[in-house]
């Protein structure tokens, strides 16, 4: 099965719509009017809703997966990059992200935590 994304507030909206428009299962937090939550309410969201989370948070979710694995709490995935991309980028994250889907089925990426920068080329 195919993966589905939710991009937490620090992710640009632009890039669901943009992978939206190509087919892909992905939703923004900037749309469900969930700005302003904690990391870890995005991450329980997104498990809840059966979506690998990406983020640009590196520090703060990296440390919540550790946290998560320790009290063997499980999550969908999360999908990291290093730094945020200005927008006449968005075309290159998106790429990175439906290779990402096209290539990484939803079940291989429970309590799995990758980066974008793994995709792009």
């Amino acid at each position: 099965m195919k993966a589905k994304l939710y991009l937490d507030e620090d992710v640009l909206p632009a890039l669901a719509r943009m992978l939206r428009q190509r087919g892909y299962d992905v939703v923004s937090a900037h749309e469900l009017g969930r700005q302003g939550l904690s990391d870890e309410d995005h991450l329980a969201f997104a498990t809840n809703q059966g979506c690998v989370l990406v983020s640009y948070n590196v520090r703060d979710y990296r440390r919540l997966a550790l946290q998560w694995f320790a009290f063997r709490r499980d999550h969908a995935g999360i999908i990291l990059g290093y730094r945020q991309f200005s927008r006449d980028k968005l075309g290159n994250i998106a790429r990175a992200l439906a290779r990402f889907i096209d290539l990484i089925p939803a079940e291989n990426m429970v309590n799995i935590v990758r980066y974008i920068e793994e995709f792009l080329i």
